[in-house]
C-alpha cells in the first residue's frame, strides 16, 4: 500500500511541475504529457484499453477502502497488557514458531507447518512412526499450552490437520529386515506329521533298519553299493 502512494505522489508532483512551468513561465508543455493527451482524444469509453485500465482502478480503489475500513497492524496479534496504560503485541510468526516448535517436541512428529492469521492458526503435520489415532490430539494439547503461554487477549481458532508419511507403518506391522517375506506359517497337521516323521526317522538311525521307501531311495541313488543278497546283486 505504501509503494502504491509512493508511485501515485509521484506521478501527482511531476504532472504538478509540468503544469507550473507551462502556466507560469514561458515553457512549452512536456513531450510525454502531450502525446498523453493525444492518445486520450484517440480513445473513447468504449475502447477495450480504456475499459481494462477503468476496472483495473476499480478493484484497486475497493482494496484500498478495504484496507481504510479494517484494522492496522495485521501482522501482529495483541496480547494481554500487564496494566492499562500498556500495549502489548506478538508478532504472528513468532506465535506461528511457538506452536511449531510445541508440535515438533510430540514423539513421532517429522514435519510440522505452522501458519497464524489474525483469527485462525492452521497446523499441518506429518507422522513418521507410531499411532496415528490420538497425534491431532496431542498436537492440539500442545498448541493450545503454547498459546496459553503467549497470553493473547483473543488466542486464533485452531485447525489441526495430521497426515502419515508415505514410509509410515502401525505399530506391529513392521517387515522383516532386507524386505524378506516373513517365515510361512504352518498348519498344526503339517506340524504333527513333520515331528512324526523326525521321530521315525530317528528310531530307524538308532535300531538299523531302514523303512522300505528309504531302502529304496538309497538304492536308486548313483554312485550308492547295493547290499549283497538282495535282487540285483551278485556275489563277489
Amino acid at each position: 500500500m505504501a509503494a502504491l502512494a509512493l508511485l501515485g505522489a509521484v506521478g501527482g508532483a511531476v504532472l504538478l511541475a509540468d503544469l507550473v512551468s507551462v502556466h507560469a513561465g514561458s515553457s512549452s508543455p512536456a513531450s510525454w504529457r502531450m502525446e498523453l493527451v493525444s492518445w486520450l482524444s484517440r480513445h473513447g469509453p468504449g475502447d477495450p484499453v480504456v475499459v481494462a485500465g477503468g476496472a483495473t482502478a476499480t478493484v484497486v480503489g475497493l482494496w484500498l477502502l478495504w484496507l481504510a475500513c479494517t484494522p492496522g497492524l495485521r501482522s501482529v496479534l495483541p496480547a494481554l497488557p500487564p496494566d492499562g496504560s500498556t500495549r502489548v503485541v506478538l508478532e504472528r510468526t513468532a506465535v506461528a514458531a511457538l506452536v511449531r516448535d510445541a508440535a515438533v517436541g510430540i514423539e513421532g512428529m517429522s514435519r510440522v507447518v505452522v501458519r497464524c492469521g489474525r483469527r485462525r492458526l492452521r497446523v499441518r503435520a506429518r507422522i513418521a512412526f507410531g499411532e496415528s489415532s490420538g497425534a491431532d490430539e496431542e498436537i492440539r494439547a500442545a498448541a493450545q499450552e503454547a498459546l496459553r503461554g503467549c497470553g493473547l487477549s483473543r488466542p486464533p481458532r485452531l485447525r489441526i490437520t495430521v497426515r502419515p508419511e508415505p514410509h509410515w507403518r502401525p505399530p506391529g506391522d513392521t517387515p522383516a529386515p532386507g524386505g524378506s517375506l516373513p517365515p510361512p506359517q504352518t498348519t498344526p497337521v503339517a506340524r504333527q506329521d513333520g515331528e512324526r516323521a523326525t521321530a521315525g526317522r530317528e528310531r530307524a538311525e538308532e535300531t538299523g533298519h531302514l523303512p522300505e521307501v528309504m531302502r529304496s531311495d538309497a538304492e536308486s541313488m548313483p554312485g550308492v553299493p547295493r547290499p549283497f543278497g538282495r535282487e540285483g546283486g551278485g556275489d563277489l
